[in-house]
């Protein structure tokens, strides 16, 4: 997030980052997930004085980065895991949609035009062109790729079968697909069905495979819970703006 408004030139501190973050981290659980991409926007355009209509288009740009890089990684235990040809026919669609956006001149101009619309203001946000978003995506694979192998040990330490480690890959898969569900708030049933699902096709008892991927739940929203915590205690002082 920090990385990706430097990368636009709306620099800010880490602190400021982890705290639009943290705060605003459970807005995913309120149908749509809007609230999340506004929240972080929000902070940073007050706390900084920033233009918030144009902070909210980088947020919702990063947010298209993190699915884009989502799919790529979680593409890796596609190599192990077996899943239906409808669900395979929508994780490459929606991969394409989202490179269709994030590259498309014409598809990035007509949602400029919207935003405009809709928000009475006029600004100018640069289309992200490949070369720039590859500077951004080791942040966003390097996100992904903790998450993966933390969820292999997860799994690994929840049951007795011989586990591959590429299994741990099918958490930024369901991870990626629960965000694209907008009437799922923060994915819950879609990320836990499709980490069964995957388990499962591995060979795994439906019990542990179900069992695991509630545990995952539980151990995300530890996650989330401790950077909501440390938002809290790290926020600035009201009224005080930092650069």
């Amino acid at each position: 997030w920090k990385k990706a408004l430097d990368h636009y030139g709306y620099t800010t501190t880490y602190r400021n980052a982890v705290t639009s973050t943290g705060l605003s981290i459970f807005g995913k659980y309120i149908p749509g997930k809007i609230w999340t991409l506004l929240g972080r926007s929000s902070f940073i355009a007050r706390q900084c004085g920033f233009q918030e209509s144009e902070i909210v288009y980088i947020s919702f740009v990063t947010q298209l980065v993190l699915l884009w890089t989502g799919f790529l990684t979680g593409a890796v235990c596609l190599s192990v895991i077996k899943i239906s040809g409808s669900l395979s026919f929508g994780v490459v669609s929606a991969f394409a949609a989202t490179s269709f956006f994030l590259f498309s001149g014409p598809v990035h101009s007509m949602f400029l035009r919207l935003i405009s619309a809709a928000t009475k203001k006029r600004f100018n946000v640069p289309l992200l062109k490949i070369r720039k978003v590859m500077k951004l995506t080791p942040f966003f694979l390097a996100r992904w790729t903790a998450f993966s192998i933390s969820f292999y040990f997860l799994a690994d330490c929840l049951t007795n079968s011989d586990l591959s480690p590429v299994v741990g890959f099918c958490f930024p898969l369901a991870g990626t697909i629960g965000l694209i569900v907008f009437f799922a708030p923060g994915g819950i049933g879609v990320r836990e069905g499709i980490i069964a699902a995957s388990l499962i096709s591995t060979g795994l008892p439906v019990v542990h495979a179900t069992g695991i991927s509630v545990a995952a739940r539980l151990w995300y929203l530890a996650g989330e819970l401790f950077i909501f915590t440390t938002a809290l205690v790290i926020k600035p002082d009201a009224g005080k703006k930092r650069r």
